[in-house]
């Protein structure tokens, strides 16, 4: 199940997101910025643990996708409580999906919201649980936040949706856990969007067998591992000869590469 080096691999369910911001001429960190802010400050407040995944989380990895939903994972006991602390915002409503197909599947069962903040296009923010996103317990899956210093490296693709000082205070998986928890998706449950996510992830950071093997064993297990080494092994087929990418079809040159590594959490070691 190859990928193409696309921005968006699903057409959006109404008006795109990048789209209705174009229209008013706002940047896409006006957008998911104070939608992000308002879920983080919320569940904090609240005592919940949380994190960003999904379609930002890949951005944060420099996997270029447009997002869609803003979605977080939180505890799986804490699950009903965050939902219950978003809908007692101002401006936040439900809005569950009646209709799913392949790449919105992974949403059902779970609280989804439109947010429409004063002055800001709307938005909507779902809530995950951490056993579906195999991120349980959350505050062990989180980037330190000590990591973000002003030295810090960050992807091109998050610096498009947050600036960085926004970064420093929101919570986000470490790419081993959270690239674990898509191979194992995949691997339990068939789950086509988490194996294109965890395909892409590779192709984003330029993983290899080195870093897997590194940042996988011993906590994974041997099927986890092998299905991460076949992604590995395929990555060069996947570059565009069309694109000029020398390393993935998502990273241009060793350059890159060595910026990526410095992004926080990219490395256990």
């Amino acid at each position: 199940m190859g990928h193409q080096c696309l921005r968006q691999i699903r057409p959006p369910t109404g008006t795109s997101p990048r789209r209705e911001i174009r229209v008013e001429q706002q940047t896409v960190s006006e957008m998911v910025a104070p939608v992000v802010r308002l879920v983080q400050e919320t569940l904090a407040r609240g005592g919940v643990a949380a994190c960003v995944v999904g379609e930002l989380a890949l951005n944060y990895y420099n996997v270029p996708r447009v997002v869609h939903d803003v979605e977080f994972c939180v505890g799986t006991d804490e699950l009903e409580k965050a939902a219950s602390l978003l809908q007692e915002r101002d401006g936040v409503s439900p809005a569950a999906l009646c209709d799913f197909d392949l790449y919105t599947a992974h949403l059902q069962g779970f609280p989804r919201f439109r947010c429409d903040l004063r002055d800001e296009p709307p938005a909507h923010v779902v809530l995950f649980s951490a056993a579906s996103m195999r991120l349980d317990p959350i505050k062990e899956r989180v980037v330190p936040r000590e990591l973000h210093s002003p030295a810090a490296q960050y992807s091109r693709e998050i610096l498009e949706s947050l600036a960085a000082p926004d970064l420093q205070s929101v919570d986000f998986p470490r790419l081993a856990p959270f690239f674990a928890g898509l191979c194992r998706r995949w691997l339990d449950a068939s789950d086509g969007v988490a194996r294109i996510a965890a395909e892409q992830l590779v192709d984003g950071m330029d993983l290899d067998e080195a870093w897997c093997r590194r940042n996988l064993l011993p906590s994974e297990s041997s099927a986890c591992v092998q299905f991460a080494l076949e992604l590995v092994s395929d990555k060069k087929s996947r570059v565009d000869h069309f694109v000029d990418h020398a390393i993935t079809c998502f990273v241009g040159d060793k350059d890159e590469v060595e910026k990526l590594r410095k992004i926080p959490g990219a490395d256990e070691t």
